[in-house]
């Protein structure tokens, strides 16, 4: 591995493989509730000896909760009951999901056949439990991402009748970080963000023209419902195999955009923890993905350009974070910086 490459594919918070889950107290008000919920929509899953975990990295991520029960496991999702339309989406995606796609934790339906629950001010979504870890590099694992991926594409239905539209970069972006740099922040904690997007600002301008011209050559805009944010913490492991998480994230975007996404993500975790990068350069001219670039009318440029695109993308909505005073997420910044570099050492030829 390059000195190069050792800077740049560090560790960071998605290289964590566990699933970590915290107790829920049986005196707290969200067991109460997440019990009635189940012995009221839920009566065969339900039992008083109830076991509640709580996943993710504090307030950004805590709507999943983990159920035990003397029946089986599953995982919750809990809405806001203004959100009912995230849990209808969710619900069509699943529906859409049935007997086409395996590799995605379905829906457990309610007594009254439907995907979702409403009790008091939260809607509630019980998934069956899938897997024991997320995805970690692992040699082979990459593999066993892209024959599922392939699955996924050739079999999840492309009416795109109902699905989300996914945006690409903003047309200006370039006038928009040099308005975020002019902001005046002497006294605003933030200010540390936005000097470090100042001090990189020089390559974002060359990046973003790089990515604008060549996005020019190719079609972004052929669309179709697509999981649009297959990073290592949204795929889970386990016995029988691998799995797609946040089903909320399938998106209308183009293969190119949720694939690159894709690879650039996992293969970064897999130099991350110990494979030497070149092993994908092999991957790259093997006949498998060769002959799905053919299927789809692809190129491995037309995937960097759609990696970058999509890292760009996000920085921009950690921009306009930033700007509204929200920094929760604003942790990520120098992991997606250091991203648009990745993708380069990623797809080198």
């Amino acid at each position: 591995m390059s000195s190069e490459t050792k800077t740049l594919f560090k560790k960071d918070s998605f290289s964590d493989n566990r699933m970590l889950w915290t107790n829920i107290e049986k005196d707290s008000k969200l067991y109460s509730e997440i019990s009635e919920v189940l012995k009221k929509s839920y009566p065969n899953i339900y039992h008083k000896e109830l076991t509640l975990k709580v996943s993710g990295i504090g307030k950004i991520n805590s709507s999943n909760l983990l159920i035990k029960t003397k029946i089986g496991n599953y995982v919750m999702k809990i809405y806001p009951s203004k959100k009912i339309n995230s849990a209808k989406y969710l619900e069509m995606v699943n529906n859409n999901l049935k007997n086409k796609f395996y590799n995605a934790p379905l829906l457990i339906e309610n007594f009254k056949g439907k995907g979702y629950t409403k009790y008091n001010t939260s809607v509630f979504l019980l998934y069956e439990k899938v897997g024991n870890r997320h995805y970690l590099g692992e040699k082979g694992e990459f593999e066993s991402f892209f024959e599922i991926y392939k699955n996924f594409a050739n079999n999840f239905p492309i009416n795109t009748a109902n699905y989300i539209k996914q945006p690409l970069l903003s047309k200006n972006a370039v006038e928009i970080l040099k308005k975020f740099i002019s902001l005046n922040w002497d006294s605003n904690p933030l200010k540390k963000h936005q000097i470090t997007i100042k001090k990189n600002s020089n390559f974002l301008f060359k990046k973003i023209k790089s990515v604008q011209e060549k996005s020019l050559l190719y079609n972004f805009d052929s669309l179709r419902p697509l999981h649009i944010d297959l990073h290592p913490h949204n795929i889970s492991v386990g016995e029988k195999g691998m799995y797609f998480l946040d089903l909320e994230a399938i998106h209308l975007t183009s293969i190119s955009r949720s694939l690159g996404f894709a690879i650039y993500k996992l293969i970064r975790q897999s130099v991350a923890n110990g494979l030497d990068v070149k092993i994908f350069y092999k991957f790259f001219k093997s006949t498998v993905f060769l002959d799905f670039l053919e299927e789809f009318n692809l190129t491995k440029d037309e995937l960097k350009i759609a990696a970058s695109q999509e890292v760009l993308r996000r920085i921009f909505i950690l921009i306009d974070f930033l700007k509204q005073g929200n920094s929760d997420w604003a942790f990520v910044l120098p992991m997606h910086l250091n991203g648009l570099k990745e993708i380069e050492v990623i797809f080198e030829t």
